[in-house]
């Protein structure tokens, strides 16, 4: 019998993504999608927050060490933006998706998250 072991990158990515979950629910939001494929798409995390009326996407991602200088490429943040909006529940569709960056780093146990709002605020 073979037994499917995630890579340790894979592995760490989905702890990442799980601690940005979780930092989001304590907000208030809820989870629609987790790793949500439309196509070669793949959205990590829509999140629906009742109150504020307020629909997010957000792309996680993982290293041990800093950030500095990093950003999604451009290229990379409008294939996941328009495979959030594909994947909107019918009752969402009135509501654009804002694109999050979630930069998460450290020690996995006690994670940095370093949240960029808004990314393709300016792209046009």
């Amino acid at each position: 019998m073979d037994i499917f072991l995630p890579s340790k990158r894979r592995w760490a990515g989905s702890i990442a993504e799980a601690h940005v979950l979780l930092f989001y629910q304590q907000q208030g939001y809820r989870l629609l999608v987790q790793n949500g494929h439309v196509g070669r798409a793949e959205v990590d995390l829509l999140l629906w927050h009742p109150f504020k009326k307020s629909l997010l996407v957000i792309e996680v991602k993982y290293q041990k060490q800093g950030f500095e200088g990093w950003e999604i490429p451009e290229r990379q943040a409008r294939r996941v933006f328009r495979a959030a909006r594909m994947l909107r529940p019918a009752s969402l569709m009135t509501h654009e998706p804002e694109l999050r960056l979630c930069l998460v780093s450290g020690c996995l146990k006690y994670p940095h998250i370093q949240e960029v709002r808004n990314i393709l605020e300016g792209w046009g």
